[in-house]
């Protein structure tokens, strides 16, 4: 798990407290603080807890990590256009089924 992996998780999910985000990546509360405390150290992710249940602990993005998000997804963006520059989707049925597939898979697990 990176650090790019727990800035998503967070910047993913709807109500992100400690809990909800450990759950979205399957690990333990415990190694979720691990990393999440690097990420606090780096200005990366503040915490705070909830006024009326102070056992919930929030996270929040800060401005610095939605842009490491922000150049994350062009990077991304930018492999997934060189992998396919070449291909003429519109031409290949299956394979345009496939990756249709493929997306919405990650689309839903992730």
């Amino acid at each position: 798990m990176t650090e790019v992996h727990v800035l998503e998780a967070i910047r993913n999910s709807s109500i992100p407290t400690m809990g909800s985000v450990a759950q979205k990546l399957r690990v333990t509360l415990g190694t979720l603080t691990t990393s999440v405390n690097v990420l606090v150290r780096k200005n990366y992710v503040t915490r705070y807890r909830d006024e009326t249940d102070r056992r919930k602990v929030y996270l929040k993005l800060t401005d610095s990590a939605k842009e490491v998000l922000k150049a994350h997804d062009e990077f991304h963006d930018e492999m997934i256009d060189s992998m396919f520059k070449d291909l003429e989707l519109e031409k290949d049925e299956v394979l345009m089924k496939s990756l249709e597939n493929i997306s919405q898979y990650f689309k839903s697990h992730y």
